[in-house]
């Protein structure tokens, strides 16, 4: 499985120089439907690459982070190689022929850390982490403009989960057809487009501003990796800021997000902060964070996680809770409406080790294996049978040698 992870990567590797002449280095999804550079998926091929070849997974961060704009944006998709089909296009969306002019999950300080905890390399640290700190500084300034410490997303294509029920609920859609849901989709874009992405305008407008708990989660953990790494190169004074950050992000995480009544988090719409009352993989989500209290985590993971009727299905952990109406297990067209995808495993794989559910952990471990001893490296999976769905040879679905190595090394 490792040869065939190390394999796939490579296979998916593009590497070149711009007309300008700037070089790149990163591993796209998958040729032929994801040949560009996501965000996300970028910081979780560098965190598998590093159990290969440890200069390639460097090089991704670096060629990343080269894109990390003047006032700190880092685009979700980035157009290295593209032809003019696809830049005319993005032009049309995003007034930018290069990059688009949204976001995704920032993962960015995970993958820092856990590349250096490999190779302690300081000087990959000193090129990388002013590039790393301006990106997460954009996010305190430009996406929590009533600054308590939940950064807000403009459009569900930031959340990672593109097409989640989540959204259909804060578009106000009830059992939508996938041509409404793309329709707001794009609509949500040129509003956007219009407004010039500027999130206190897009707020005003009651547009899309959406405080998403995993997206969260995964910002107070990248501030957590960038404190330590900054205590690595001696700078005690971001590193104490960052922390502090961390500590006030995960805080309002708990006090604002978590929903008494269902004992599960959600996710907060618009100026009012809204709970949005659809349990997906984002609930789930702060078992990744330092602090949560051993009660609460006890419950989300007894009540939820290991419920048959929300996410304990026999190839776990569905994107959606089973429970829900508008939950399915194919997804051929519509994503993150009930599939499995390897990256939420990982994802709740590391939060229930750092909190003592090994045997939880190892069950996960274990029937994610299975999924891909089954059906390879696909980019998601039917939750129920195992299936193999949509694109083959897909990128971060190499994470499950990141978790075998992890246990490996546990035990």
């Amino acid at each position: 499985m490792e040869k065939n992870a190390y394999e796939l990567l490579l296979q998916n590797a593009r590497q070149g120089k711009t007309s300008e002449g700037k070089e790149y280095f990163y591993i796209c999804p998958a040729p032929g439907k994801y040949p560009h550079q996501w965000l996300w998926d970028s910081c979780f091929h560098a965190i598998v690459m590093k159990h290969f070849n440890v200069e390639l997974a460097e090089k991704e961060m670096i060629t990343l982070l080269s894109m990390v704009q003047e006032d700190g944006f880092l685009p979700c998709t980035i157009f290295w190689d593209a032809n003019f089909f696809v830049r005319f296009f993005n032009n049309f969306l995003y007034s930018s022929k290069y990059f688009n002019r949204i976001t995704q999950p920032p993962v960015v300080g995970i993958s820092l850390e856990k590349i250096y905890s490999k190779t302690k390399n300081k000087q990959f640290l000193e090129r990388t982490l002013p590039l790393a700190k301006k990106y997460y500084l954009w996010l305190m300034k430009k996406r929590d403009i009533d600054n308590d410490g939940l950064v807000s997303v403009i459009h569900p294509f930031e959340t990672g989960a593109d097409e989640c029920i989540v959204f259909d609920k804060i578009y106000g859609l009830k059992n939508p057809t996938t041509l409404t849901i793309y329709y707001y989709l794009l609509k949500n874009l040129r509003q956007c487009k219009r407004l010039d992405w500027d999130l206190e305008k897009i707020s005003k407008e009651e547009v899309f501003n959406v405080e998403s708990v995993g997206f969260n989660c995964i910002y107070a953990q990248g501030l957590r990796s960038l404190s330590r790494l900054f205590s690595e190169v001696d700078n005690d004074k971001d590193a104490r800021f960052f922390n502090k950050k961390a500590n006030a992000t995960e805080k309002v995480i708990f006090e604002k997000c978590y929903d008494n009544v269902n004992d599960i988090f959600l996710d907060l719409a618009f100026r009012d902060k809204l709970k949005v009352p659809v349990v997906s993989f984002f609930s789930l989500m702060p078992l990744i964070l330092d602090n949560i209290d051993p009660v609460i985590a006890d419950f989300v993971v007894k009540e939820h996680l290991l419920n048959p009727k929300e996410f304990w299905s026999p190839y776990p952990i569905p994107s959606v809770s089973m429970s829900d109406p508008s939950f399915s297990s194919s997804g051929t067209t519509l994503l993150w409406r009930g599939p499995t995808w390897i990256n939420v495993n990982w994802f709740i794989f590391n939060g229930l080790k750092k909190h003592g559910y090994h045997d939880v952990a190892k069950e996960i471990l274990k029937k994610t294996i299975e999924l891909v001893a089954k059906s390879g490296f696909r980019e998601f999976y039917n939750p129920f049978t195992g299936e193999g769905m949509r694109t083959k040879d897909y990128g971060w679905s190499t994470l499950i040698v990141d978790m075998i190595k992890d246990i490996s090394k546990s035990d």
